[in-house]
């Protein structure tokens, strides 16, 4: 089978699973079915994760060789506290991801109402049923919510963040055949580079963005997708200070007034992603906190971030749940290849902050070429 063929196929059997849930004969697809099998599973990120470092909030200072993943769903869990413990939140000793975490701008207004539930509250008043509610009824049954506990005792708080992104290309791009280089490492990559033979190249190239090009280490695209009003951002640009500089520097260039359509000549590869990692915030556990209303104890922080980007389009889901025991342009051939540090941006349009970023300095969390 030609590589046209293998792409054919690739298509046709999810809008066949789509059209047949559409019309009553299957249940739709799970979160989880969608998102599929992960080829990273990380239980542990603080410890098993050498190279890279699974970020709380997104101003992580960056480090030389170290890839930094960060996702918003912890934000809007610790945001969920704040009018239920009464703000401002305190918590003993002032640990840096709790000040980071008081003062981060990131918040409910930078995603779409169907996207996430982020809820807290004490047991005694349903706040797991409260969850469970909306879980089911936002997302029509097909949540996949792996963190929740069992039960809530009825003097404990519950702060609960959960998020599912499907960006999915209307026409898939081509997945490479051979071993693609990241600093040094094989993986495995898609992308669209000059061939003549691929089928319905011009429809693939049309969903890729050039906002800026100066060389192949200095570029940003957007590759558009079926998920109104979201954006999926790959650049390649020098590291600001933090992971937020970063990114704000990469969003910049989307306001470019000239945007050159990506040509024949044209080159773009993005290595493959398909990961789930769990961070617990130990930095956090076992502290007290307080607000004006309440004072507790923080029994258990932690985030769980699924992604995976391949051919087809971006997965994200993501939870993170916080446990309180309360005491009460350019006219010539553009080669963008992610061979080296790249960063990766999921936002909505117009939003004053991402849900989604990350820089990859290394090959630690790419699919690698088996």
């Amino acid at each position: 089978m030609n590589r046209s063929a293998r792409r054919t196929v690739a298509v046709c059997l999810p809008a066949a699973a789509v059209l047949a849930a559409a019309a009553g004969l299957i249940e739709p697809p799970s979160h989880n079915q969608i998102a599929g099998k992960p080829d990273l599973v990380i239980q542990d990120a603080a410890r098993q994760l050498k190279q890279s470092t699974i970020a709380g909030t997104p101003d992580e200072p960056h480090a030389p060789g170290r890839s930094i993943i960060w996702c918003s769903t912890l934000q809007l869990a610790w945001n969920e506290l704040k009018p239920v413990m009464g703000e401002p939140l305190r918590v003993e000793g002032d640990p840096p991801l709790a000040l980071r975490l008081n003062n981060a701008r990131e918040s409910r207004a930078d995603l779409d109402d169907r996207s996430y539930v982020a809820l807290a509250g004490f047991g005694r008043d349903g706040i797991l049923a409260r969850i469970t509610g909306q879980l089911q009824d936002k997302f029509n049954g097909a949540a996949s919510p792996d963190l929740l506990p069992s039960s809530v005792p009825d003097d404990s708080i519950l702060a609960y963040a959960y998020l599912f992104k499907n960006l999915a290309f209307e026409h898939p791009f081509i997945r490479r055949e051979t071993p693609f280089e990241f600093e040094g490492a094989p993986t495995r990559a898609f992308g669209l580079w000059p061939d003549h033979a691929v089928q319905g190249r011009a429809e693939i190239a049309r969903q890729i963005i050039i906002h800026s090009y100066q060389s192949p280490t200095q570029w940003t695209v957007e590759l558009l997708n079926q998920s109104s009003g979201d954006r999926l951002i790959i650049a390649r640009a020098e590291p600001g200070p933090t992971l937020a500089d970063t990114v704000a520097a990469i969003t910049s260039t989307l306001d470019a007034p000239e945007k050159p359509a990506f040509d024949d000549r044209d080159t773009l590869i993005i290595p493959l992603f398909n990961f789930d990692i769990t961070r617990r915030y130990t930095e956090l556990t076992g502290l007290d906190i307080s607000g004006s209303k309440v004072t507790g104890r923080i029994d258990e922080a932690i985030q769980n971030i699924r992604f995976r980007l391949d051919e087809t389009g971006a997965v994200l889901k993501s939870e993170a749940v916080m446990g309180e025991t309360s005491a009460m342009p350019v006219n010539r051939a553009r080669s963008m290849v992610c061979d080296g540090p790249f960063a990766i941006v999921m936002m909505r349009d117009g939003a004053a902050a991402p849900y989604f970023a990350a820089w990859i300095e290394n090959p630690e969390l790419l699919v690698g070429w088996k």
